[in-house]
């Protein structure tokens, strides 16, 4: 009866002791998914700054090539138009009247400039596609991180159950699987960082060219334009001065 006794008084006490120890594990285990949690939205933060970092240096660094290549089209057009007034200047001197030759040559000159810029925004236009459709990449990869980050919330939910051992254990098998997850995750982000370095030069030095190309037709097209305004001050034929003479009249003798 003793013994009966004892080990009901054991069955008691063991069953009141399981409930705060079953509690704790469950515990541990909501702990860990905020921490699954918590490092999945970091994941995701760093690669959306990456993506907009890297957006943003690479149309900062072909800004800068637009504006080098502006400011060299610039000292090339004052030259440009200095020699034309100069040669201008000349022919006015020498009793020519280039005025024509003059608004035809700045006129040329002008429209040129705005044909590269158009141009050359293009290829700003094409330069900020191009990079955003090559990092493509990284927004699978959030995406990833966004369905990670679902799942991770729902753990709980899927895994509930009345039967606790049950329980704890779908609820490790998923933490375990999403943990996996994550570091394929975090691993792919790596790479990406990786990646992205020559995936920008090259958009950098595409978009260069391009826009050398677009103000490489101003310097051919402004070799043209001396040419012809040397051509009109040839055609220009310098007025000549007529000079009055009298007749007199021979005086007869009376």
């Amino acid at each position: 009866m003793k013994i009966t006794i004892a080990l009901s008084f054991l069955a008691v006490l063991y069953t009141v002791e399981a409930y705060p120890a079953e509690s704790a594990d469950l515990e541990i285990l909501r702990i860990r998914t905020r921490e699954l949690k918590w490092n999945i939205e970091t994941a995701i933060r760093q690669l959306e700054l990456l993506r907009t970092q890297t957006e943003e240096d690479t149309l900062q660094k072909i800004t800068v090539k637009w504006s080098e290549e502006q400011d060299s089209h610039r000292e090339y057009k004052t030259l440009l138009l200095s020699g034309i007034r100069t040669e201008v200047n000349a022919a006015k001197a020498a009793g020519k009247d280039a005025t024509s030759c003059l608004a035809e040559a700045t006129q040329g000159v002008e429209n040129n400039e705005q044909i590269a810029y158009k141009e050359a925004n293009a290829c700003i236009g094409s330069a900020e596609d191009s990079i955003h459709n090559n990092l493509g990449f990284i927004d699978n990869l959030i995406s990833t991180g966004d369905s990670l980050s679902l799942q991770s919330d729902s753990i709980f939910l899927n895994c509930h159950d009345s039967d606790d051992y049950r329980m704890r254990s779908c609820i490790i098998s998923e933490l375990t699987k999403a943990e996996s997850s994550l570091k394929t995750l975090e691993s792919d982000s790596i790479t990406a960082e990786l990646t992205i370095t020559p995936v920008s030069k090259n958009v950098v030095t595409q978009a260069t060219n391009c826009v050398k190309n677009a103000y490489s037709l101003t310097y051919t097209e402004g070799a043209a334009i001396r040419m012809r305004i040397t051509q009109c001050i040839e055609t220009i034929t310098t007025p000549t001065t007529t000079i009055a003479t009298t007749t007199q009249k021979p005086t007869t003798k009376k």
